[in-house]
């Protein structure tokens, strides 16, 4: 409904229908019925006026005053008091305010008469009915007021409901910002610690990523160690066999130097036994050729000791180049068993040497793997202190990363709730307008109706209109 400031009153701040100003042209304009004198003074009195028939019948300007100011206090909740504190504050910077203190008071109680009465859809009240009321408007008046008490003393009950209902929606809608905010600031200070905590979280994972690749390094070098263990393993084992060979040749050489100084030493002895009993035979033999010599001197003729003696003879030359040839074999043997004994030297020297190696190569395999050990324990050691450090971080990560996961759960659980409430905000608010629309339709159909009723009822009771 559109409205016009009231062109005989601007400095009222009440607005105007356009139908109530050309009612009030055409002095017919009436929302409600004309209330009875007995009806009038019933509700003065409930309202703690006492007034006279006469009183209303032929209005004064104290009277006027009276019904008004009663008015004022019981439908705008105005008092005398409170027009009196406005108008001591209007007055307090202003020179001479005496002058001032009644003109301004009944221009105070004017606007807000004026402003009821706009309010009870009655839009021609001037000065002149407060001061000189005339008896057929102040009577209109009157039953204008009477019908807008009787109509909110029936509204009140539905208006305080809806003004209950709105301050709880208020105050739901107050808790439901204030859980909007809070949630909204715990939302950023997640942000915020996430952000804080963000370069650590990185930190930790390159922290991770160094650990990870010094581990690789230690299991690529543990497995270079173990190749090498292992080939040295297979050297050992290689000259522990050639060892074994050795000694086995050497047990041989051992044998066979055993066999030949055996042999040496029992082969002179029996060149020797033989050489003896050769010279026995020998010396047998020259006293057989001397008696054979002497047979021959005695017997010279006899040439058959002859033949004999030369065949004797040449048996012991014989005999004899058997024994040299045997003296120049114990010779050869002799050169041999030298040869021999400079062989085994030669093995001897070459098994020292060997030894030595051995002893070397045990040494270095025992250095080695004094080393592999040192290694090993440096390795489980660092891979002890590395695992731990990683179960350190890890578990620091897994809690970081849990704590994330926990904070992004939270966060994701309060921007669930603040959408849903963010929806359900405006679902109550487009119910609350909806509400607000309905409400407004519904005192427009009843401020319709009640015109409508108005405008029935006078026609049908054939009441009296008062002229505007």
């Amino acid at each position: 409904m559109t409205s016009a400031v009231n062109p005989a009153y601007p400095m009222s701040s009440a607005r105007v229908p356009p139908d109530a100003v050309t009612g009030s042209r055409d002095g017919n304009y009436s929302s409600f019925p004309v209330v009875k004198i007995d009806e009038l003074l019933g509700v003065l009195s409930e309202m703690g006026l006492s007034i006279s028939p006469e009183d209303l019948q032929k209005p004064q300007g104290h009277v006027a005053h009276r019904v008004f100011v009663a008015f004022l206090e019981c439908l705008s909740g105005t008092t005398t008091e409170m027009m009196d504190g406005r108008r001591h504050e209007a007055l307090a910077p202003a020179e001479y305010r005496e002058l001032y203190e009644d003109g301004l008071q009944m221009l105070m109680f004017f606007r807000e008469v004026k402003d009821m009465m706009n309010a009870a859809t009655l839009y021609d009240f001037t000065l002149q009915d407060l001061t000189r009321p005339n008896p057929k408007r102040f009577r209109r008046q009157m039953s204008a007021l009477v019908n807008f008490y009787r109509f909110r003393s029936d509204r009140i009950v539905e208006f305080e409901e809806l003004v209950t209902g709105s301050e709880d929606l208020e105050n739901k809608r107050n808790e439901i910002e204030d859980d909007i905010d809070r949630q909204r600031s715990e939302l950023a200070r997640f942000k915020a610690e996430r952000e804080l905590d963000e370069p650590k979280v990185k930190e930790l994972q390159r922290i991770n990523a160094e650990i990870t690749d010094d581990l690789l390094a230690a299991r690529n070098q543990q497995k270079e160690t173990m190749e090498e263990l292992e080939e040295l393993k297979k050297r050992k084992d290689s000259l522990a066999v050639k060892h074994a060979e050795l000694a086995q040749e050497k047990f041989q050489i051992y044998e066979k130097i055993t066999y030949l100084e055996a042999r040496v030493v029992s082969s002179p002895s029996k060149m020797k036994n033989s050489v003896r009993e050769l010279a026995e035979q020998l010396d047998k033999d020259t006293l057989s050729l001397q008696e054979t010599l002497k047979k021959v001197e005695e017997f010279k003729r006899n040439l058959e000791t002859l033949e004999t003696l030369s065949n004797d003879l040449e048996s012991c030359m014989n005999a004899m180049h058997e024994v040299n040839l045997e003296m120049v074999k114990g010779k050869e043997e002799v050169q041999n068993q030298a040869d021999l004994q400079a062989l085994s030297q030669g093995i001897n020297n070459q098994l020292a040497s060997l030894r030595h190696s051995l002893e070397m190569t045990q040494y270095e395999m025992k250095r080695l793997e004094d080393k592999q050990n040192r290694n090993r324990k440096t390795l489980m050691d660092m891979t002890d202190k590395h695992t731990a450090k990683m179960d350190n971080l890890q578990a620091e990560f897994e809690h970081a990363k849990h704590e994330r996961n926990r904070k992004n759960h939270v966060a994701e659980l309060k921007n669930l709730e603040s959408e849903k409430i963010e929806a359900k905000m405006a679902e109550l608010e487009e119910a609350y307008e909806g509400y607000q629309k309905k409400m407004i339709r519904q005192k427009d159909a009843i401020e319709t109706a009640v015109r409508l009723y108005i405008s029935t009822l006078t026609n049908s009771l054939q009441l009296e209109r008062f002229a505007a």
